[in-house]
């Protein structure tokens, strides 16, 4: 199948059930919700489908996945560690 393709149906699929959708991308993201600094779903989804060639980009993207991983490198950082894993 292809990526761009699977990304587009993938993020057509979401935006399907906002609510649903919205309750598991807050678990990871704490940027993305309802309030009124947060991000907008529906725009979070577009710039994860407009920056992504394959699925598992556009989860990491939509997940806040560099976000995420600067933190973790950060917090090894800051621990002396030079290796996540």
């Amino acid at each position: 199948m292809d990526g761009f393709r699977a990304v587009k149906t993938i993020a057509s699929a979401l935006k399907s059930d906002l609510p649903v959708t919205l309750a598991a991308v807050a678990r990871v993201d704490d940027r993305v919700g309802e309030r009124s600094m947060d991000e907008d779903l529906a725009r979070c989804i577009d710039d994860a489908q407009s920056s992504s060639k394959f699925p598992w980009q556009f989860c990491f993207v939509l997940g806040g996945g560099w976000r995420r991983a600067d933190a973790a490198a950060d917090a090894s950082r800051a621990h002396g560690l030079d290796r996540l894993f």
